[in-house]
């Protein structure tokens, strides 16, 4: 996986989780900080998020975890349980940020 592939993955999974929260890009952007325009860009995979606005992000969505990165099964289970997206296919740099993002939270 690029990392094109990966930031229109994680694009649309923003996407998806914002339209769940019945929200706007507008109403992202006020409640997270991040500007409409850098969210549009995002949802679409033109913009790779920072860990910072990954983070916002998560708590502008009620997201524990960072689950923003994550695939989170149908059915309730053990954080231990949850499967990352794309991260077999991460290089060695991409694969230490998000293991600092985890750490931290």
């Amino acid at each position: 996986m690029t990392s094109k592939q990966f930031n229109r993955k994680i694009g649309r999974r923003v996407r998806r989780l914002r339209r769940e929260n019945g929200m706007t890009q507008g109403e992202l952007s006020i409640s997270s900080g991040i500007t409409r325009s850098a969210i549009a860009s995002i949802e679409t995979g033109r913009q790779a998020m920072t860990a910072y606005q990954v983070f916002l992000l998560g708590k502008a969505l009620n997201l524990k975890n960072m689950s923003i990165m994550f695939e989170m099964p149908e059915s309730e289970v053990e954080e231990s349980e949850m499967k990352i997206v794309g991260v077999p296919d991460l290089n060695d740099e991409q694969r230490n940020q998000v293991n600092k993002i985890l750490s931290k939270s």
